[in-house]
């Protein structure tokens, strides 16, 4: 059974070999930053179908740029999981080397070990 992600790429390949395509990437990114922009006015409306409605044209507005990228969407969100998990394993290590709980931690706490996660872990899994 196809993911979502995987329906999404699938669809979006089917449609681009009949044409219905940009011709270059940056329709996609342009697409991308009207989804936003309607996705930000839904948050501000406060409306749950119309966020969860424009969150999805959002996110596969995004999976048509890996398709332009020729990156498989799946693989790509998965690996950007792996690199999620393991700069918050640090930052869980980094609060209990120090004694200290991890609900008890500020944003700006957490933030400044997000950003040295980032130059101690290695990025690819």
């Amino acid at each position: 059974m196809k993911t979502s992600l995987q329906t999404a790429q699938y669809i979006q390949d089917q449609v681009a070999q009949v044409g219905f395509a940009w011709a270059e990437v940056e329709g996609v990114f342009e697409k991308i930053e009207e989804e936003l922009a309607e996705t930000k006015q839904a948050f501000a409306s406060g409306i749950q179908t119309d966020i969860a409605e424009e969150l999805g044209d959002l996110l596969f507005s995004c999976v048509c740029l890996t398709r332009y990228a020729d990156i498989d969407a799946e693989e790509t969100l998965a690996q950007a999981n792996n690199k999620f998990l393991r700069r918050w394993k640090y930052i869980e290590r980094a609060i209990q080397a120090r004694g200290e709980e991890l609900d008890q931690q500020s944003l700006e706490s957490l933030e400044i070990l997000w950003q040295e996660a980032k130059t101690k872990i290695v990025t690819q899994s």
